[in-house]
């Protein structure tokens, strides 16, 4: 069978190449799941139970301290210095997503 189209999401990244699940520090009932560095789909079911876990209010399944959008701090995401890093953790990118610390 032949394929027509791909739609692929865009690859996020972050200074880190950590994800980012949970809360917005800045909107109040907003969630993230973001900085997947390529790996969405590999990681969908474990972030959207995460997700899903904080907005009943229940614990997460696993410990997901180490990705908190508030340990980036507070920054503009379209500044140049912000995506310079963001590109940086790109190009640093290896065959294996690290997950920890």
């Amino acid at each position: 069978m032949e394929i027509a189209h791909c739609i692929t999401g865009v690859s996020t990244y972050t200074p880190d190449s950590r994800f980012v699940i949970g809360p917005s520090p800045r909107l109040e009932g907003f969630y993230a799941a973001t900085g997947c560095v390529g790996a969405g789909v590999a990681m969908s079911a474990g972030f959207g139970r995460a997700v899903s876990e904080l907005i009943a209010g229940q614990p997460p399944f696993t410990d997901i301290s180490a990705f908190a959008p508030t340990r980036l701090g507070d920054f503009d995401p379209f500044s140049d210095g912000f995506m310079e890093q963001c590109s940086a953790a790109r190009a640093n990118k290896k065959d294996v997503v690290r997950v920890s610390g």
